[in-house]
């Protein structure tokens, strides 16, 4: 690898997530731009991704998505915070990219920026937001046929932004109440900007009907809406795994999810896409080539792990191919009131390799998303208590052995995978986490077994 001089584009778009410096920005355009003047006491960033080049011929096309959510001062009539979102771009090209826009985008040019901004709910991808939280219109595309009220009972609906990701998708929450009695029901939709949407409902009903063989809960699917690209489910209530675990109490989830994992490998479903070995690894391989090029201090070592990752590669037993959840993690688990374990998420399914399930969920444990303090990576011997309890189950209801070499070569990758992902997602204290991540992937993680041996066998 190569270590670059000249700032990449993800160092210069730096500016951009330094909410200090933008919360002054935007006090200062914001009334002109958007012609709708707030007070806010507050900028934050919700979401930023950059869109970067191996190559530094095409640095020039790289631009910045970054999605900023305000803590407003004084109450507004929205039940959610005002939020602007925008693409940054390099040598004024925002002017070229804007002048392709048609009124009807809600698009402004900001040039002093070189920057293009949409205020929420404007999305050039997901149009169907301004119907969707429009309380008058959207009751026309509530899932009645599994629902316990009709539209001319309802009284009141209260929306609430949930999650937001610029031009992919949008969480909302419905609270709606109906009846001479105003009873009360909680519908969730998730917005696509395309129609994968279709996809995950049936994967969603499919699961739901197995929940029992998987062990899991999951929320009821409601239905879904062709003409707004929305998957509708009930609302399920819960404390996060995370707390569970705080408190020390891992055996039991630790069980169901090892349970679940191994039904969910099984399950006979059709995939539009398969992952394999290879094709990540050739992923991972790009991945730190940018890496070193944003942090040249890091080359040696990401080079060393791109190399030990190729030359294990050809010692693991072959992969078992299967349904693979493809985003498992902390987050993605809830434990219900009488403490059965919930599952959410199905969009990232493919075929693959059920160890890069394991070894997504293991790195999660250890990593904890490094959100309270970068040096915390969890404590090696609780962390690895945690997975080997997973494992145990998991490996006691699959049938097929998982070693424990090939969830470590996949936590290798999955680790510089979140060290890309906190560098050009511009997350907090990416200069410090995106080190600690690599030294993590160096050593890797504790699964409490002689790997050297298991691989020679």
């Amino acid at each position: 690898m190569t270590a670059l001089s000249c700032d990449s584009p993800v160092q210069v778009f730096e500016r951009f997530t330094d909410t200090n410096a933008m919360g002054e920005v935007w006090r200062k355009q914001l009334p002109s731009l958007l012609g709708k003047p707030f007070e806010f006491t507050t900028c934050n960033v919700q979401y930023a991704r950059c869109r970067t080049y191996l190559s530094p011929a095409s640095w020039h096309k790289a631009f910045l998505c970054v999605c900023y959510e305000f803590d407003v001062a004084r109450a507004r009539n929205t039940s959610y915070k005002p939020m602007t979102y925008g693409r940054a771009y390099l040598h004024g090209r925002s002017r070229d990219e804007f002048a392709a826009l048609t009124p009807a985008d809600g698009a402004h040019l900001v040039p002093e920026l070189d920057m293009i901004v949409w205020s929420f709910p404007d999305d050039p991808r997901l149009p169907q937001l301004h119907e969707l939280l429009d309380v008058k219109r959207v009751a026309r595309h509530f899932p009645y046929a599994n629902l316990s009220f009709a539209p001319d009972a309802i009284v009141d609906i209260k929306v609430e932004v949930v999650r937001y990701r610029p031009e992919q998708r949008c969480i909302l929450r419905y609270d709606v109440a109906y009846g001479p009695n105003r009873d009360h029901s909680v519908l969730y939709a998730k917005v696509f900007a395309d129609d994968n949407g279709e996809r995950v409902f049936a994967r969603i009903q499919h699961c739901h009907g197995a929940a029992s063989a998987l062990g899991v809960r999951i929320a009821r699917p409601l239905g879904y809406s062709a003409a707004v690209r929305t998957v509708w489910q009930e609302e399920l209530i819960g404390t996060s795994l995370t707390a569970a675990l705080d408190a020390g109490n891992y055996e039991a989830p630790m069980t169901a999810i090892g349970h679940c994992l191994a039904r969910l490998h099984a399950a006979d479903l059709p995939m539009q896409t398969t992952v394999t070995r290879d094709e990540r690894l050739a992923d991972v391989r790009k991945k730190s080539s940018k890496l070193a090029q944003m942090l040249p201090e890091l080359a040696d070592d990401l080079e060393a792990i791109i190399a030990c990752a190729q030359s294990e590669l050809p010692l693991l037993p072959p992969a078992q191919q299967a349904v693979i959840h493809g985003d498992v993690h902390c987050g993605q688990f809830l434990i219900t009131a009488d403490g059965a374990l919930a599952l959410f998420d199905f969009d990232e399914w493919s075929h693959g390799d059920p160890a890069q399930d394991l070894a997504d969920f293991i790195v999660d444990l250890q990593v904890s998303q490094l959100e309270c303090d970068i040096a915390t990576v969890l404590n090696r011997t609780q962390s690895s208590g945690v997975a080997q309890a997973l494992l145990a189950r998991y490996r006691r209801s699959a049938n097929w052995r998982v070693s424990d070499a090939e969830i470590a070569w996949h936590a290798r990758v999955q680790l510089i995978n979140k060290a890309y992902r906190a560098a050009i997602q511009q997350e907090p204290r990416w200069r410090e986490k995106v080190p600690a991540l690599v030294a993590l992937a160096s050593r890797g993680v504790d699964l409490g077994a002689n790997l050297e041996r298991e691989m020679t066998q």
